[in-house]
């Protein structure tokens, strides 16, 4: 967002940027990934590390995969220095906002997910076990499992590999 490059989440943990939103190729690349590791902390309590790997620079092979860069998709010129500043603050304030949000823990975060989520009516395919089905993603559930609904039934996914199809509805 501070470099004019708004994304949106991808479930399970990928950061997308729309290229040339107001173009009829216009198309949504993955400009960030996002990892979440828990441990146990002292009693009743859950430790969480968060790992971040932002594109900044063009680069050829996560171009081929379908990736671009901050550097491409940013309304202004910015550095590395400015960048990982402009993430840590953010992530600073989203942090803080959801300890005042969510005092319970995160019973309230999937509806915050949601908010910054394109996962809710596109199509998607989704593979697990070498089989690929088609369906409508609806979310993800308190829980963080992506709700799709596949051949008139609402499936949950817990793992797996999600690929959007059609994002004519976002």
């Amino acid at each position: 967002r501070a470099a004019g490059a708004p994304g949106l989440l991808k479930w399970p943990n990928d950061v997308l940027v729309q290229t040339a939103p107001d173009s009829a190729a216009a198309e949504y690349k993955k400009i960030a990934g996002v990892l979440l590791e828990t441990a146990p902390g002292s009693p009743g309590t859950t430790l969480v590390l968060i790992g971040i790997g932002v594109n900044f620079a063009p680069d050829e092979s996560a171009a081929q995969a379908g990736g671009i860069s901050l550097k491409e998709t940013a309304d202004r010129r910015i550095g590395y220095s400015e960048a990982a500043l402009a993430l840590i603050d953010h992530l600073i304030g989203e942090v803080s906002e959801f300890f005042a949000r969510f005092p319970a823990g995160p019973a309230g975060l999937a509806a915050r997910w949601q908010e910054a989520s394109m996962m809710d009516g596109v199509t998607v395919s989704i593979v697990r076990n070498g089989i690929e089905k088609r369906g409508i993603s609806r979310g993800i559930d308190p829980t963080g499992a992506l709700l799709v609904d596949i051949e008139g039934s609402r499936i949950t996914i817990v793992s797996g590999e999600v690929i959007v199809v059609d994002v004519a509805s976002v």
